[in-house]
């Protein structure tokens, strides 16, 4: 694998979301921010209330200006991998370790999901980006075809 360059960098960016909508509706309301809805690759749903964004690093500026003038604020400080956004009553009983870990596998698991959707022109570079950040193993990376 070639390393991750800036240009090849894709990050999410998370916005606060009343409720969870489909993707569809989602994108209507990017459209309707100015958003350019074919440089979104993924939208996710990390937590309540929160949608993840999937952008390409050098429209995340020109996104972020749109929203703002939305009067729509990024939550800057949100950590998809923090253990109190495991929320599901589900695991209410487990420790903050297993909680911690639950995060990082809930959210490995919604990168690999999204993975499976993407054309192949773009599919190395964001697996790739995903590896460096540590959100999917070399072996997950490596069981996707690239070619």
């Amino acid at each position: 694998m070639e390393p991750v360059t800036l240009h090849d960098r894709f990050d999410y960016i998370y916005l606060p979301c009343k409720q969870c909508r489909p993707r569809k509706e989602i994108r209507k309301l990017l459209k309707s921010c100015s958003i350019n809805t074919s440089r979104v690759l993924d939208i996710t749903f990390p937590t309540k209330k929160v949608v993840g964004i999937l952008l390409h690093s050098q429209y995340i500026p020109e996104a972020s200006q749109y929203f703002r003038k939305a009067g729509i604020n990024i939550l800057t400080t949100f950590d998809l991998l923090n253990p109190n956004n495991v929320i599901d009553t589900r695991y209410s009983t487990l420790s903050l370790p297993e909680k911690t870990k639950l995060a990082y596998e809930l959210h490995q698991n919604r990168c690999i999901q999204a993975m499976q959707h993407w054309v192949y022109k773009y599919l190395g570079q964001i697996a790739g980006t995903f590896l460096s950040k540590n959100w999917i193993t070399k072996d997950d990376y490596d069981s996707f075809d690239y070619d």
